[in-house]
């Protein structure tokens, strides 16, 4: 057995029969709607109708909204609680009687339950004075009495005995087909055809149904067997004069309606409706259609839609079975593992229910929710918006009940560099460093332009090279080689960030944030960079205060 318990259904076959919606009260957002809703459906689960209704009552009103028993009685409580009397099935019964303008009859013609049993072929076993007839016992080789007796060309009166009808032990019968041996069945008046074209076809007169001889004088000795030894037994509802076309009784799995919330009332009595579930335990699936999978067990009564009829009888009901259903409905729901309904004033078991109000509990998510929304939806922003050198882009997403949930914030959308000389190291060793020349410059042209002066200022100060080389042509040192120092660019954008809240159009781009740090005036370094996330690594320029040096006398 499953956790299940008939009656039970889901969230969106609940919305078919009107016990629950898809709007709430408190927010027209849509986002909101459809986490609030979808929420409640996945914390709900499977449940009885009433439960449904209760948690979709208090989730629309919202976090805020502390109800009591009286103000949750609704449309929507009203339909639930019109349900819990076990009489509206999800499912697909078969059509019976008149549904949507049509007709649904059977023939009236031998419209019967009974059990239908098919002999065992026959045997001759034992010789001479020793042989004697008897029905061979079920098996899966096994051949049927009617296979048997074609296969011989027996008349046909005699195969249509191979076959038989007998009522059920239900139906109090004389003899019921539990007791009735196979001895009074092969000895009847209505099988002495049968019986005699055996002896004349085996050219024998004795019989074994006991466990010891049977005479054919009638005299037994032993223990008679039951019927079922020699036979196997199936069920009939007799012969359809329609031969089964449109025939309600006699091929009822036939008619299937389509999925839906049905009633059905009682047998010749169409204005009262049968008791479908009765909220039991039950296997997992049986709720899949609450109706038998034979629809012969309510042949002649109808069936009526849900839909059809619900406002009336919703309507019709007592204000006072609403309530008492709600309260049963909150008392399961308070004791769930998850506390899905906080009371919020008075405790159960104390004080009048009346008096007390109820909230739904699952919040906690809603102002990240809404957060989320107003930050994702600020100025209408796309992902991949560029402002002012400020690019818009998503950092993180989650798919919350059919809406994507993102975070994004402005980031550099271009390289923004400045260049720097490197020295390459000497050898081909890894260990060997490289070291910047303390200067830094706002383009890589003005890099290189440095980069090709400084051989020049060196001779113009009487340097060399280390490594002298001689240009034997010129006659003198060769140029200055200058192939270790480079040109390194410095990307800073890759680390410029701000919060997706902030407003770029207002605000310095990541070009003029690096000129400022780095080429402004110190009182600038606070205003270009208070924006900016932590991690940006653009340093604040250190003050350096030189002390006047005293003057001796």
């Amino acid at each position: 057995m499953s956790g299940e318990c008939k009656g039970w259904q889901d969230w969106d076959t609940f919305i078919e029969a009107g016990v629950v919606d898809n709007h709430i009260d408190f927010t027209d957002n849509k986002v909101v709607i459809d986490n609030v809703i979808g929420r409640t459906k996945k914390t709900i689960g499977d449940t009885f109708a009433i439960d449904a209704a209760v948690a979709y009552t208090l989730s629309k009103a919202g976090p805020d909204a502390n109800l009591t028993v009286q103000d949750m009685v609704n449309e929507y409580t009203k339909t639930a609680a019109a349900m819990m009397n076990g009489k509206v099935g999800w499912g697909h019964p078969y059509l019976t009687g008149e549904f949507d303008g049509k007709t649904y009859d059977s023939c009236g013609h031998d419209e019967v339950e009974l059990y239908v049993y098919s002999l065992y072929e026959p045997y001759l076993t034992g010789e001479g004075s020793e042989a004697y007839l008897t029905l061979k016992a079920g098996g899966w080789r096994t051949n049927t009495m009617g296979s048997f007796l074609s296969e011989h060309r027996a008349p046909k009166e005699v195969r249509e005995l191979s076959k038989f009808r007998l009522l059920d032990v239900d139906n109090g019968v004389e003899h019921p087909s539990d007791e009735l041996s196979m001895e009074s069945v092969i000895l009847s008046d209505l099988m002495t055809p049968l019986r005699e074209w055996i002896e004349n076809h085996f050219n024998c007169t004795k019989w074994s149904l006991t466990q010891q001889y049977l005479i054919s004088d009638g005299q037994i000795s032993g223990n008679v067997n039951s019927l079922a030894t020699n036979s196997s037994r199936g069920m009939t509802r007799g012969k359809c004069a329609r031969h089964a076309q449109y025939c309600t009784y006699h091929n009822a799995d036939k008619y299937v309606s389509l999925v839906d919330w049905y009633m059905i009332s009682k047998k010749n009595k169409p204005s009262e409706f049968m008791k479908i579930w009765n909220g039991s335990r039950c296997s997992g699936g049986w709720n899949s259609n609450m109706f038998e999978s034979d629809g012969h067990w309510y042949h002649g009564r109808t069936l009526v839609r849900w839909s059809d009829v619900r406002r009336a009888v919703a309507n019709s009901i007592d204000e006072a079975e609403v309530k008492r259903q709600i309260k049963k409905a909150l008392n399961r729901m308070t004791k769930r593992n998850n506390h899905v309904v906080s009371i919020t004033n008075g405790e159960m078991g104390d004080g009048a229910p009346e008096d007390r109000t109820y909230r739904w509990s699952d919040w906690s998510w809603l102002a990240v929710i809404q957060a989320s929304v107003a930050q994702t939806s600020k100025k209408n922003r796309k992902e991949n918006d560029i402002v002012n050198g400020w690019k818009y882009t998503k950092i993180s997403s989650m798919e919350s009940f059919g809406h994507e949930i993102a975070e994004f914030e402005w980031q550099s959308a271009d390289n923004v560099s400045t260049y720097k000389l490197v020295v390459e190291p000497t050898g081909n060793s890894y260990y060997n460093s490289r070291n910047s020349l303390p200067f830094r410059f706002k383009t890589i042209e003005e890099a290189v332009k440095f980069s090709k002066m400084l051989p020049l200022i060196a001779t113009k100060a009487g340097g060399s090279a280390l490594t002298r080389r001689w240009d034997a042509n010129a006659g003198k040192d060769a140029a200055i080689d200058m192939k270790k120092i480079v040109v390194k660019p410095i990307n800073h954008g890759k680390n410029m960030t701000m919060e997706m809240s902030k407003d770029p159009e207002d605000l310095p781009s990541p070009a003029e944030i690096v000129q400022k740090v780095y080429w402004g005036l110190p009182n600038e370094y606070g205003p270009s960079v208070e924006h900016l996330l932590k991690g940006h690594e653009l340093p604040k320029a250190s003050i350096i205060k030189v002390e006047a040096e005293e003057v001796s006398a």
